[in-house]
């Protein structure tokens, strides 16, 4: 992690606060056109969601990387679909929600790995139900 002292913002609908420098990165990078909108992963082949985004936006900063699914004991691929894993540590690594490492560093609930805009309201559901990176982008602002 860089040892950069982040401030904080408002208190999000979990009591959260997102940390403005990571927000603007992260917004920056969703309008930013750089990449190509997937569902239900954090990243498969060049696609990402929206949470898929904001880890590789901190993933330097959280020594994060991307990762294939390890071949499993019987020699087949548990996701042979072009799916990333985020890892931060060896081992499992995440494939469709946000990693711990990142919610904390992102100053996201680490409980909320979906993570929660509003009581009823998930960036995941809003990725995968057809919403665009830059409507995305509008929610977060407005929200986180």
């Amino acid at each position: 992690m860089s040892g950069t002292i982040l401030t904080k913002a408002h208190h999000n609908s979990d009591g959260y606060d997102m940390k403005p420098e990571i927000k603007a990165r992260w917004l920056a990078a969703l309008r930013s056109g750089k990449y190509k909108q997937g569902r239900y992963r954090l990243r498969k082949g060049d696609h990402y969601c929206c949470l898929g985004v904001l880890c590789e936006v901190v993933h330097r900063d959280v020594g994060g990387w991307w990762a294939r699914p390890r071949e499993e004991a019987n020699g087949v691929w548990p996701c042979n679909d072009q799916t990333h894993v985020f890892k931060t540590e060896p081992g499992a690594g995440t494939s469709a929600l946000l990693p711990e490492a990142v919610a904390e560093y992102a100053g996201l609930d680490p409980d909320q790995l979906g993570v929660s805009i509003l009581p009823h309201l998930m960036l995941t559901d809003m990725n995968d139900q057809g919403n665009n990176f830059a409507e995305i982008a509008d929610s977060i602002e407005k929200h986180l």
